[in-house]
């Protein structure tokens, strides 16, 4: 069962990322784009990816938060 406990310890400390996005956050995508979180409402991020650019993701579509990463 070790392998069970590594699986749930990670799925806490992605919801607990996702829970903790805030605007302002540099965030990854499960897709790989690199944005900027500009707001979050519910389980919808906006992401500034460019200039003008801005994409609606589901807040489970974040892989990593670059923030958070830092510390």
């Amino acid at each position: 069962q070790p392998n069970n406990n590594k699986k749930q310890k990670k799925q806490k400390e992605t919801r607990k990322m996702l829970d903790d996005l805030k605007e302002g956050d540099n965030v990854v995508t499960l897709s790989g784009i690199h944005g900027t979180v500009k707001k979050l409402k519910d389980d919808i991020v906006v992401l500034q990816i460019d200039n003008n650019v801005r994409i609606k993701i589901n807040r489970t579509s974040i892989g990593m938060n670059r923030e958070s990463s830092k510390n």
